[in-house]
């Protein structure tokens, strides 16, 4: 079945930036799930996580120590420069105390309720304790006033706040925030699913054995596998060869699409005879976004959205230039589908002393580099899109706006090696 290819969206040589706005903008955040906090770590918040009441609770006390009245413990205070009080009782963790009588100390620990009427907590390091009575020493008095040591109702939160956002990202850290506040189940977009189709007849598996010098071993499979399964809010649901066939290919993608919530292809995306990529995609009624960016490496490339919100990210064959196109172009694409509420910043880092381009281009130049002890930029020498031997020894990519070539100058925008923010 031959498709007829479609006009794209935006211009050939297209601005990456420009195409990945126009990618997003059409899609949608997959469906939502609720999943036990303890499987929540790594997937993306689907509502907003609300305090269930004030934090702290109640006024607690930040330190081990004596609740007192302040202005009782200097009436108190004798020739000898001290104050001596009763300890009327001990504060039992995790139980509210009764209230605190005139003239008197209670014992607490740090995280227990001030008892009512006690307006400070001083530290036990600064007392003499002695059986029913305790001694508060001079120097402990000088700072002695309404609020020592004491951690106030509501001061991190009031109860009804909003402590995280819908799209954010449940990390160890909001895994405490989301405890603390009685979360026992959280909602969150299901992972999604992400097809890898690999397009070649040269292409074989990578552990097949006595390969002939011409055919080539799949590393795009795999990375591509790697990326998507390392983000934790996504899942690799097949990688699928396609043969050089327009038919072959057409039904490949339709059936891996019916699958998946996104797709990430390989190969097959230029203007080659055997190019058949583009015309299957055609062939299935997919709205063309994009093809051929301006960026290097990586310019045979294309993006589409299929009838049904199923995103097509294409790229070329070249195991450097899928790396950069997973990075660059896939990377906010199923972001998006996650349901992440915004594009993560961009660190930009220093780039220190590296090869310099031949020339200046106009196009985006991405430039593998490894990262150095000191958070700068080390550019390595590469023999270009092909050159997977070198490309394992880098972190990631930076970007050379058009019309510069020397990669050793002020910070750049850092694409590294995953999907995630």
């Amino acid at each position: 079945m031959a498709g007829e290819r479609l006009v794209s969206v935006l211009p050939a040589l297209a601005d990456p930036l420009a195409a990945v706005s126009a990618m997003t903008e059409r899609l949608d955040p997959v469906g939502v799930e609720p999943v036990a906090l303890g499987g929540g770590v790594g997937r993306v918040l689907a509502e907003p996580a609300v305090a269930e009441r004030d934090s702290p609770a109640a006024d607690v006390s930040a330190m081990d120590g004596y609740a007192v009245r302040a202005e009782a413990v200097g009436s108190a205070i004798d020739q000898a420069g001290e104050a001596v009080l009763p300890v009327a009782f001990e504060v039992e963790t995790g139980h509210e105390p009764p209230a605190l009588p005139e003239g008197v100390a209670a014992r607490v620990f740090t995280g227990g309720v001030v008892p009512r009427g006690a307006d400070a907590v001083v530290r036990r390091e600064f007392v003499r304790e002695g059986g029913d009575e305790v001694g508060f020493a001079a120097d402990a008095l000088a700072d002695l006033k309404p609020g020592l040591n004491i951690r106030r109702r509501g001061e991190n939160a009031a109860a009804g706040q909003t402590l995280l956002e819908p799209g954010v990202r449940i990390t160890p850290a909001a895994v405490a925030t989301l405890a603390a506040n009685g979360r026992g189940v959280v909602s969150v977009f299901r992972k999604v699913r992400v097809g890898v189709a690999v397009s070649g007849n040269e292409v074989v598996a990578t552990g097949r054995a006595g390969v002939d010098v011409a055919a080539v071993r799949d590393a795009n499979g795999p990375s591509l596998r790697a990326l998507i399964e390392a983000t934790g809010w996504a899942e690799c649901v097949e990688v699928v060869p396609l043969p050089d066939d327009l038919e072959a290919t057409r039904r490949g993608l339709e059936d891996l699409a019916a699958r998946c919530d996104a797709l990430v292809t390989t190969g097959g995306v230029s203007m080659g005879d055997h190019d058949v990529l583009p015309d299957a995609i055609a062939a299935l009624g997919a709205e063309v976004v994009y093809h051929h960016l301006a960026m290097r490496p990586g310019k045979p490339n294309l993006g589409a959205v299929l009838p049904g919100g199923v995103a097509v990210v294409a790229l070329p064959g070249n195991p450097v230039s899928v790396l950069v196109g997973a990075a660059v172009l896939a990377g906010p694409v199923l972001r998006r589908r996650a349901g992440f509420a915004a594009e993560p910043s961009r660190v930009r880092l220093a780039v220190h002393a590296g090869p310099v381009l031949a020339r200046p281009m106009k196009f985006r130049q991405y430039v593998p580099a490894a990262l150095t002890e000191a958070g700068g930029l080390r550019p390595l020498s590469h023999r270009g899109s092909g050159d997977v031997a070198a490309i394992g020894a880098t972190d990631g990519v930076f970007e050379l706006p058009p019309g510069e070539h020397a990669t050793d100058g002020p910070p750049r925008r850092w694409f590294p090696w995953t999907l995630s923010p």
